[in-house]
């Protein structure tokens, strides 16, 4: 059976290779959004199950990343999937916004026509 949790000699390896990560001193959000992923996977796609090799477990942490970013509805997103989301933030405004308001708050009707060249 293969642990989700590394082993002390995990660590050991990881520690022979320099590879470890630390967050900054007396800031305990470094990782809280990590922390959260893997709160999630671990309830979601773990939650005790028994992988017989490492293929099965690569395999089914790769389907629950491609679920959790395609498909799992994220109350903090505005009830979007993260790739939605994402999507959404990155499309250009639409002139009909550009038109309604700006950074101060509503357009002066005599700017309209300039801005909607």
């Amino acid at each position: 059976m293969f642990q989700i949790f590394p082993s002390t000699q995990t660590e050991q390896n990881l520690g022979h290779f320099s590879v470890q990560s630390m967050s900054r001193k007396a800031n305990c959000y470094d990782n809280a959004v990590t922390e959260n992923f893997f709160g999630h996977l671990k309830t979601e796609m773990y939650n005790g199950e028994a992988f017989g090799t490492v293929e099965e477990l690569t395999q089914a942490i790769e389907d629950y990343i491609q679920w959790y970013d395609t498909e799992r509805i994220q109350q903090r997103l505005k009830g979007l999937t993260p790739m939605h989301y994402r999507n959404q933030a990155l499309e250009p405004p639409s002139r009909l916004e550009l038109n309604q308001s700006n950074f101060w708050g509503l357009v002066h009707p005599g700017w309209r026509s300039f801005l909607m060249r």
